[in-house]
């Protein structure tokens, strides 16, 4: 009997999809993996609001704090702009060369880099992106209104008290600060772009 397929496994609480047969996946020849550019941020930003299930979301970005779906985007997207030409840190994508779609993106920091999640905001000050993007206390309050920040960075800051507590030192790793996640609708399609990207080094 052959070995069970290995399979990507889904965020608690979402769907959870398996992979295509061999003969139904997308050919490697016509997925590329590229490093991402500012120009993406708008759809990496979409990606996350997509891959991630509701109940994820609830408590970080309540209802009552939450704004129209495309000023919420623009939010994230905006916040994001500046990790994209941080030294050390390295966003990608895994495009579909012959519909030019991205189907899912990650970004990976370098040993280098302290732990300190680039989600968080706290981060805008902690690496300077603040008076980099020239961004008035007023702008980082509107970038933040749909936010939970107690909620939201408690949940990034938890994950950086682990990293701190590996001795990255001894194993010189590039480590990935998020998870790759799809931005196409149909998971299942999307599969072996996911197992490339995964995989790239």
């Amino acid at each position: 009997m052959a070995a069970p397929t290995e399979f990507i496994k889904a965020p608690e609480g979402a769907v959870q999809t398996l992979p295509v047969t061999a003969a139904n996946r997308i050919p490697d020849s016509e997925i590329s993996i590229e490093l991402c550019t500012e120009e993406d941020a708008l759809q990496i930003a979409s990606g996350f609001y997509t891959i991630f299930p509701p109940e994820w979301w609830a408590p970080k970005e309540p209802l009552h704090l939450r704004p129209p779906p495309d000023t919420r985007l623009s939010r994230l997207a905006k916040r994001l702009l500046p990790t994209f030409s941080h030294p050390g840190l390295h966003w990608i994508k895994a495009v579909h060369l012959p519909t030019r779609t991205t189907m899912g993106a990650a970004c990976w920091a370098s040993p280098s880099l302290p732990c300190h999640n680039i989600f968080r905001r706290s981060a805008a000050t902690f690496y300077g992106w603040g008076e980099k993007m020239g961004w008035s206390d007023a702008e980082m309050d509107d970038m933040w209104a749909g936010v939970d920040d107690e909620k939201w960075s408690a949940h990034f800051a938890k994950d950086d008290e682990a990293r701190e507590s590996v001795d990255a030192t001894s194993t010189p790793i590039i480590v990935k600060c998020e998870l790759l996640y799809l931005l196409s609708s149909d998971m299942a399609e999307a599969d072996s772009a996911l197992c490339t990207a995964r995989n790239a080094p």
